[in-house]
């Protein structure tokens, strides 16, 4: 009698495990396609920070050296009077 009900739990709890390992491998199932959209999200990400860097790097690191001749406007080469 006790050999059957420790068959039975053997049987109950192998099933178990088979169902929360089917459970699993369906929810983490990806698709090619989402692998290429992860792909193509990080590619957007990365090349954006990277601009937003280079932006910076060369607002911060660039020269500023204001004077009269740079910030009188742009007349197409005709000096401004007045």
């Amino acid at each position: 009698m006790l050999g059957q009900e420790a068959n039975r739990f053997c049987f109950v709890a192998s099933r178990l495990e088979r169902k929360s390992l089917e459970f699993e491998s369906n929810s983490l199932t990806v698709t090619p396609w989402e692998l290429g959209l992860l792909s193509l999200g990080i590619y957007v990400i990365r090349a954006f920070m990277l601009i937003g860097v280079i932006l910076f790097l060369s607002s911060w690191l660039g020269e500023k050296k204001p004077n009269q001749e740079k910030q009188r406007p742009y007349e197409c080469g005709i000096l401004p009077t007045g």
